[in-house]
């Protein structure tokens, strides 16, 4: 741009010149010339502008083309705002985690992200932008049907004012923990000793009844072997490199 303005300085310059002084007959031709020299200069650095101004917006074009080919074949649900709130793009995934059409979440502005209720979303929206620090937090939204979902959500400030709003549901991978915690629990109160043994003849996990039947605690127990525990299963007939059974105790 730079030298786009020094162009036209120039040429200003000269228009200006010739018309405040007396032009000879001789030197008309010469400053026809040069006045033509300056012109072209200008034109040739504007086709040069607009040349890379339209490599430019080609680049621009194919760059948001990716991006958006990115974000429509990505598993987490994603949004992106503007300063003002307004939605500038949202994936299929996230309008089929929140239960919604990409069309709607367009519709939605920042203090709006989702048209399910996830509560305390928006106080995590004004922190983020507040603050500009990247906030993840566990969101709990309710379906259609008032079944509660469980969203793993990211909230990333972007420059100008932008954020990034990234959400996973992970409703199923929390029940099956909850799920294997009651299991946990319920063999942890069983009456009968409970050994699990790894491909080493290890005690992966014992529980509270087989800690008390063989007077050790868990963390040492853990840390033996089978033969540790009992000679009858030395080592040279307990383990033959393929399983390893355990006394019932």
């Amino acid at each position: 741009m730079s030298r786009f303005r020094n162009a036209l300085d120039k040429l200003q310059t000269f228009t200006q010149t010739q018309s405040t002084r007396r032009v000879e007959p001789s030197s008309a031709e010469d400053d026809v010339d040069a006045l033509a020299r300056s012109v072209d200069e200008v034109l040739q650095i504007l086709e040069e502008y607009k040349l890379e101004r339209d490599r430019a917006d080609r680049d621009a074009r194919a760059s948001e083309k990716k991006l958006h080919n990115i974000l429509s074949a990505s598993p987490i649900g994603i949004s992106i705002y503007d300063a003002s709130g307004r939605c500038l793009s949202a994936n299929e995934s996230l309008a089929r985690i929140v239960g919604t059409t990409r069309e709607e979440l367009l519709l939605q502005s920042g203090k709006n992200i989702v048209p399910r209720k996830v509560r305390g979303i928006q106080d995590e929206v004004t922190r983020t932008i507040d603050t500009q620090t990247a906030t993840r937090c566990e969101m709990v939204a309710e379906s259609d049907v008032g079944e509660n979902i469980v969203l793993d959500c990211h909230l990333v400030p972007l420059g100008a004012g932008g954020l990034l709003f990234m959400a996973r549901d992970i409703t199923e991978r929390r029940r099956a923990e909850n799920e294997l915690r009651m299991c946990q629990f319920s063999i942890d109160q069983m009456s009968l000793a409970v050994f699990f043994m790894n491909m080493e003849a290890g005690f992966h996990y014992v529980n509270e009844q087989a800690c008390r039947s063989l007077g050790y605690s868990r963390k040492e127990l853990l840390n033996l072997k089978l033969w540790n525990i009992d000679p009858i299963y030395p080592k040279s007939k307990a383990w033959n490199g393929r399983q390893c059974h355990a006394p019932v105790l």
